[in-house]
């Protein structure tokens, strides 16, 4: 059984940038892990796209062979070319919507968090004025994000969490998407502020 650090990459608006990354198993090779990636990424930004500003993107996936102490060995990338395609502005670099990864565990710690890009304006309910995801985005999140687990699993791959403290792993089942947008702070420390 082999162990991956599989990632995506990409640019915000203003010049920032985010990543995110999902842990799995499988008996498959390092370039087998780095298709099921790429794969992944493509089905949940189809399923999202219309509702990502056009400075949102994904430039790059790669899955990252690890060493029984979970530190990186090798890698196999592949260059993205993935922009929403919503007409409308960004929201702030620093919000975002978010899958959770659940597990069969409900104790606490026992589920993982993956945070996307940056979405557009037109994926904000304003028609009820609570500033929380439109409800359609929000099943458009969950269809890429089951998409997704989906395109990792036909690769062969178990995505799973990792407990850092005693190297051991936990199955994931499946995602849940809030209506809430969260909040990623690092996303904006390199964006320089103006002053009026």
């Amino acid at each position: 059984m082999t162990n991956f650090a599989l990632y995506a990459t990409g640019s915000l608006a203003l010049g920032a940038s985010w990543s995110s990354r999902i842990y799995a198993s499988g008996n498959i090779a390092e370039a087998t892990a780095a298709t099921a990636i790429h794969a992944a990424w493509g089905d949940l930004w189809t399923a999202i796209t219309a509702s990502m500003p056009t400075s949102s993107t994904v430039t790059e996936t790669f899955a990252a062979t690890m060493t029984p102490s979970w530190k990186f060995s090798t890698a196999t990338s592949t260059t993205e070319t993935l922009a929403g395609t919503s007409a409308s502005k960004s929201m702030s670099v620093r919000s975002c919507p978010l899958i959770t990864w659940r597990t069969a565990s409900r104790a606490k710690g026992k589920n993982g968090r993956m945070f996307l890009p940056t979405a557009a304006t037109n994926a904000v309910d304003t028609a009820a004025n609570t500033g929380e995801l439109l409800a359609a985005f929000q099943t458009a999140v969950k269809t890429g994000a089951t998409n997704f687990y989906n395109a990792l699993t036909a690769a062969a791959l178990t995505p799973v969490l990792l407990d850092r403290a005693t190297l051991t792993t936990l199955n994931i089942t499946g995602p849940q998407v809030g209506n809430m947008f969260r909040t990623q702070r690092r996303r904006g420390d390199k964006v320089v502020p103006t002053y009026a």
